[in-house]
């Protein structure tokens, strides 16, 4: 029987996203304007502050007139520095900020064009640049494990330089233990081209509530829950926690929320669809429906296979790592919320889900 694969991505089941520009309609703590010498005013800027001693992060993005503003109920009193992410662009100032108790801080951030492209590219972006077919470069997958595309794609090594390397590095483990015996390299083309998992994207729904009642409907009446993976991200995480434990079935967690009804509080109220603009309403009724069906505790942590990236600017990595402790860890260092490593990580996520090469 082929294994079934749920996918259940960050507002799959619920539409609750985190607009940059509905920050505005609580009190700020700190604010400002993006911008640069090229283009003026900048849209789409991701502005992180992250207190001094402190390892969370909170992140906003700056709205269609460079505007960016953190509710004072994320940001406390104290020293931060500050980061961006816009590519093709790095911050010239100002790095640091010091942040009063009462009042609010005003900061116009400056952006200049880097002159070193090529540390901003995920490693997804390295990928799409190598030559060559995708089975061509699915072997560089592993390389991913201990560090960036970047080093080997920039290396002056020629091919005879390059052998003994790929020998001693290809008996190092990717990533968490998989679920079945780790395939060659050279296999690894193989081995996906003929193992065919089922994929399936349910439709999503307005509201926990309904959206655990769908879930599970849809469940009941298409799965077969001994060969069902859930396959969820950030709030998707969340909810494929839900449901696996209903079933007894396997999850796949990335970069996962944990306590989501506490999350998403400060956006309490009117806010805008970030691909439609339509407004849409966010009520206390919403974290109370995720504070019901939140899993108090794991009961199988072997079902459960993490993948989180400690640069993660939205959620804290380490709770994640405490919460599913047990099961199956990937934790890569640097990264982001949306976890570029996501395609790198496939072949093992099917292991786990148990799609195997058949013989």
């Amino acid at each position: 029987m082929r294994a079934k694969v749920a996918l259940f991505t960050q507002a799959l089941l619920v539409s609750i996203p985190v607009p940059g520009g509905a920050q505005a309609q609580s009190p700020s703590a700190l604010s400002g304007q993006v911008s640069s010498a090229d283009e003026g005013a900048m849209e789409g800027v991701v502005v992180t502050a992250k207190q001094t001693g402190s390892t969370v992060a909170v992140s906003v993005v700056s709205d269609e007139k460079g505007r960016f503003s953190f509710p004072a109920s994320r940001l406390q009193a104290g020293d931060y520095a500050l980061r961006i992410r816009a590519v093709g662009y790095e911050l010239d100032g100002p790095r640091t900020v010091k942040l009063a108790a009462a009042t609010g801080t005003a900061v116009d951030l400056k952006l200049n064009k880097t002159k070193n492209l090529s540390k901003q590219l995920t490693n997804a972006e390295w990928m799409m640049s190598v030559p060559g077919t995708p089975a061509d470069k699915l072997f560089l997958d592993r390389c991913t494990s201990c560090h960036t595309l970047e080093r080997p794609v920039r290396s002056t090594y020629n091919a005879d330089d390059f052998l003994p390397v790929l020998l001693r590095m290809g008996a190092y483990a990717p990533g968490p233990p998989p679920a079945a015996p780790p395939q060659r390299l050279d296999a690894r083309p193989s081995h996906l081209a003929t193992a065919r998992p089922q994929p399936t994207i349910p439709r999503r729904w307005c509201g926990p509530g309904r959206g655990r009642r769908g879930g599970a409907a849809w469940v009941e009446r298409n799965v077969d829950v001994s060969a069902l993976t859930f396959v969820g991200s950030s709030l998707g995480g969340f909810y494929a926690t839900h449901l696996a434990e209903k079933f007894g079935a396997h999850a796949v967690l990335i970069n996962p929320a944990i306590h989501p009804h506490l999350a998403l509080e400060p956006w309490l109220g009117t806010q805008t669809n970030l691909h439609t603009n339509a407004p849409f309403e966010v009520a206390s009724s919403h974290f109370a429906e995720l504070a019901a069906i939140k899993v108090a505790r794991i009961t199988r942590p072997d079902r459960y296979f993490l993948l989180v990236e400690t640069g993660d600017e939205v959620l804290d990595f380490r709770e994640a790592v405490e919460y599913y402790g047990g099961g199956f860890q990937y934790v890569r260092g640097g990264g982001e919320h949306a976890f570029t490593e996501f395609v790198m990580q496939i072949p093992a996520i099917l292991r786990f889900a148990g799609v195997a090469q058949r013989s």
